[in-house]
């Protein structure tokens, strides 16, 4: 390209608050969003100093200063706009010294200004030739924060390039800008905004906020080191003091310090915050079980229909959803009526004093909005513990029904329903082929599974690839059942494994057996639909899936996904430049991760938390996570293809996995997105690498960020997993790490986390609590069961407060934000290569014939998991939230949509 003439800049700011963050899309020219007040209209004109740096020569700068720049108003876009802001877009020119070649940078200060603006966000800058069509003009990538006190930020142009193909002038800077955001080494100071610091840490900030004097608020520190005993990934360390356990007290806000380009946009923090009544309900009703500290015994539910009454349909009126409606049509995406005068008449009866503490707490609470939304719609009643349980079926009382519930009565008892969820539900990644390993620990005998396996024996069964387990014992048994009875208003933790046949015939394949170790015992119990009454079955059924529910929260969902990519996160941010064309492909699988987790950290999995509160292992829940992390996690078995083999439910034909298990929604359609992704990132890194030096391009092993990146990673990321790593050698492995990653954070995380609510918030069908044991035979309380047996049933599992919490829960994390990004869509800002982009869109072809080939198995009526009196469409690997082109304005409970990142 010609050196440039004389070039406009155009640049665009929003208007929010500076504190909060709004998103929006790229746009041409020079943009940048400002964030003031929600409803301050005038932002005023921020003053820039932008300094252009020469990409072929050392050292040449030119100076552009926007004071001088004319406004105009820019609306922003829809999709992110949810407070009406206004925006500006400052047009100015300037001059570059006719030998100045192409500006290859930008060096961006913001100046203070009298305004309350302390930072800007800057999109994107394009310089062009005057008189010319700024899309032939040079395209600057940004997409950060520039705040009043980090003067000096880097800016790189879009132009992909490896190291060994940095030009002269830009070489200083690729380094300085990663050394800036590594920071110096081992600092340990704490973390405040501006700060760009990038380093990792062990999980110690779990426990409560007077953990330091409370050993009961108390919790391990997850990872080795730093006083850590326990295998787990790192976190983005924050560099708050450390008491004298060698934890970190949370902040009392609840917000973790982050860099400000990690932090959630303003549409996507009132969502998750506060500012929706998704979130309103969430956080009111952990609020008030944690001051009133409710116990599980105070209410029960009746029977079966005092459940159904949570929801604010008639269930049974509701159609089977068949196979060509999508789940949309089921599912009400309406804001919430949450009766405000009924319940707002019902707390004018509460006790002065507890009012005043219920308002101290929210005030304490230190969220936007939340008071006053929240102070309105607390019920009451007249026994304290049934009030919060009133205030809570308030919150829900207009909820749509559940996927597994709708329409489908007493379908969730079924042998064959159970079986299904375990192929096509909201955890599809733990059952596995029945091999030696089962059948030498395992208690179910040829006897207890008689005229169960369609005339086969057990080993027959087994030879003929008809058998199918769950392990949920191994790491329970141990360490963690035999310890939760320690710990107060803690239920009663089994440990136990699942048997499935799949009857080739029918092609069901129902749960035929299944055994529960009592809690620090060996005593071992094996239940089977004919060695136990009717009653017992149900119940023990509905037991184990509690454990199922356990590992899908804190494993599958948790452990494998959150927590394992923020290490590739923090890796990403310290050793590739910006500039690097694996970055600019991995950036958008990272979006939010840092925020969704300290926001987990702060709420959720902490001491006293949500997680704790509903799940049988309580305060064990994340050392049970932990557990399995160190005894099972292997980076190479992540990846779909992998994980299929190593389950024995594939093999490899070729170079491709063939499924040994029929019927197996999850899997067929996954691995459409598999290979989508993989094709995808194999054409992208073909553009920038090879295999030999034949065509000018560098080999993978030379790339000194990439291997940098890889190293550290692996050992400084995840350091307690020595082995179980893809080793980089060429572009095929790479090809491998980069699509398990990407898959880990978008697909992995989709298939576990956005049908939590239509299977899990339904209690009777996946319940996370487990209240006392299974009644022995000939007792008292097993009369108790025969006699009343829904009673009975449903005052074994989750009682009303944890199941209401249930809801909440799973109701907040299945839902899109409304600023999604997702793989099907257009976005990623940081690819701008025109090859790249091309085939980019290849890949966005693929995903878009993937889901067509996935509606289509949906409408086969010959697939018993998909579509049958028990099956139902399974869309959550369906790349797009709708079969039209993704908006904004298409977000909620959607169950289908795969995001790039482990966002909700």
């Amino acid at each position: 390209m010609p050196p440039l003439a004389p070039f406009s800049t155009i640049i665009h700011y929003s208007h929010i608050g500076p504190h909060q963050h709004q998103a929006v899309p790229v746009f041409s020219c020079f943009q940048v969003k400002m964030h003031a007040d929600y409803t301050d209209a005038n932002i005023g004109k921020p003053d820039l100093k932008v300094e252009f740096v020469a990409a072929d020569k050392v050292g040449a700068t030119s100076e552009v200063d926007t004071g001088n720049f004319d406004a105009q108003p820019w609306t922003l876009p829809t999709k992110v706009n949810i407070f009406n802001r206004t925006g500006v877009i400052l047009t100015g020119e300037a001059s570059l010294p006719d030998d100045f070649g192409n500006p290859g940078a930008l060096i961006v200060t913001k100046k203070p200004t009298e305004s309350k603006i302390d930072r800007v966000y800057i999109d994107q800058v394009r310089a062009w030739p005057k008189g010319t069509d700024p899309s032939t003009g040079i395209q600057f990538l940004a997409n950060s924060w520039v705040h009043d006190l980090a003067p000096n930020r880097i800016f790189f142009t879009g132009a992909p390039l490896v190291p060994s193909q940095t030009p002269p002038g830009l070489q200083a800077l690729r380094k300085q800008e990663l050394q800036n955001l590594r920071g110096p080494p081992d600092d340990n100071t704490e973390r405040k905004i501006p700060d760009r610091i990038y380093a990792y840490d062990v999980y110690n900030d779990l426990g409560g906020k007077d953990a330091a004097t409370n050993a009961a608020n108390r919790r391990p520190i997850l990872g080795k080191g730093r006083g850590g005993t326990l295998p787990y990934p790192r976190r983005l360390r924050t560099g708050r003091p450390l008491d004298q356990y060698n934890d970190e007290a949370f902040p009392a806000s609840g917000k973790a310090w982050l860099p400000l380009d990690e932090m959630f946009f303003a549409s996507k923090e009132d969502e998750f915050t506060g500012g929706t009544v998704y979130s309103v309900g969430s956080a009111a009703s952990s609020a008030i079980s944690q001051l009133f500290d409710a116990k599980p015994e105070v209410t029960k539910f009746a029977d079966f229909s005092a459940v159904d009454r949570l929801y604010a349909r008639d269930l049974d009126k509701q159609p089977v959803p068949k196979a060509k409606k999508a789940v949309t049509d089921n599912i009400d995406d309406s804001p919430f009526n949450f009766a405000p005068d009924k319940l707002r008449e019902t707390y004018l009866n509460f006790p002065q004093k507890l009012r005043d503490d219920i308002e101290a707490k929210l005030v304490a609470s230190n969220q936007p909005g939340f008071i006053q939304r929240i102070l309105g719609f607390i019920g009451i009643g007249n026994d304290l513990n049934q009030k919060i349980y009133q205030f809570m079926e308030g919150l829900v009382a207009t909820w749509p029904p559940t996927l597994v519930r709708n329409g489908r009565e007493f379908t969730w008892t079924s042998d064959v329903e159970v079986g299904r969820q375990t192929v096509a539900g909201c955890n599809p990644f733990t059952i596995r082929m029945v091999d030696e390993t089962f059948l030498k620990v395992t208690k179910i005998t040829a006897s207890d599974l008689k005229g169960l396996l369609n005339g086969l024996t057990l080993e027959e069964a087994a030879e003929e690839q008809c058998l199918f387990w769950q392990d949920y014992h191994t790491v329970l048994v141990d360490q963690i059942a035999p310890r939760v009875k320690d710990y107060p208003g803690t239920g009663h933790q089994y440990a136990g494994r699942g048997l499935f046949f799949k009857n080739k015939d029918t092609g069901a394949m129902p749960i035929v057996a299944v055994e529960l170790q009592e809690p620090g015992t060996n005593d071992v119990r094996v239940f089977t639909p004919t060695n136990v009454r009717l009653e017992v079955w149900q119940l023990a059924k509905a037991v184990y899936s509690t454990l199922d529910s356990a590992v899908h929260q804190l494993v599958s969902h948790f452990g494998e996904t959150h927590a394992v990519m923020e290490p590739f996160a923090i890796a990403t941010r310290r050793q590739l430049s910006a500039l690097h064309p694996v970055y600019q492909l991995m950036q958008p699988h990272f979006r939010y991760t840092f925020n969704i987790n300290a926001n987990a950290r702060g709420t959720l999995i902490n001491a006293n938390g949500v997680v704790e509160k509903v799940f049988t292992p309580g305060p064990l829940s994340m050392e049970f996570s932990a557990r399995v992390y160190g005894e099972t996690w292997s980076f190479k078995e992540q990846g779909l293809p992998e994980d299929l083999i190593s389950r024995g439910i594939a093999k490899l034909n070729g170079s491709k996995p063939t499924l040994l298990l029929e019927d197996y929604p999850f899997a067929e359609d996954g691995l459409l997105v598999w290979n989508a992704i993989e094709e995808y990132f194999t054409e992208y890194l073909n553009l920038y690498y090879s295999d030999s030096s034949a065509d000018g391009k560098p080999k993978v092993t030379d790339d000194e960020e990439l291997l940098a990146w890889y190293k550290e990673a692996k050992e400084e990321g995840h350091p307690d997993k020595k082995d179980g790593w893809i080793q980089l050698t060429d572009i095929a492995s790479l090809v491998q790490i980069l699509a398990t990653i990407a898959w880990i954070g978008s697909a992995h995380h989709a298939a576990v986390n956005f049908g939590q609510y239509a299977y899990s918030g339904y209690m009777p069908n996946k319940a996370s609590f487990v209240a006392h044991a299974i009644p022995t035979p000939d007792t008292p309380e097993e009369k108790a069961l025969l006699n009343d047996f829904e009673f009975e049933f449903l005052r074994t599992l989750s009682d009303p407060i944890r199941a209401v919490q249930t809801m909440l829960l799973t109701k907040l994390l299945s839902n899109h934000a409304q600023d999604e990004e997702y793989l099907a869509g257009p976005q990623n800002d940081w690819i701008s290569d025109p090859k790249a982009l091309a085939v980019k869109a290849k890949f966005e072809e693929a995903l878009a014939a993937a889901e067509q080939e996935m509606i289509k198995r949906n409408e086969d009526t010959k697939s018993r998991a998909r579509h049958s009196p028990s099956g139902v469409p399974y869309r959550l690997m369906y790349p797009s939230t709708k079969t039209e082109p993704v908006s904004g304005e298409n977000r909620g409970m959607t169950g289908r949509g795969i995001p790039y990142s482990v966002s909700i």
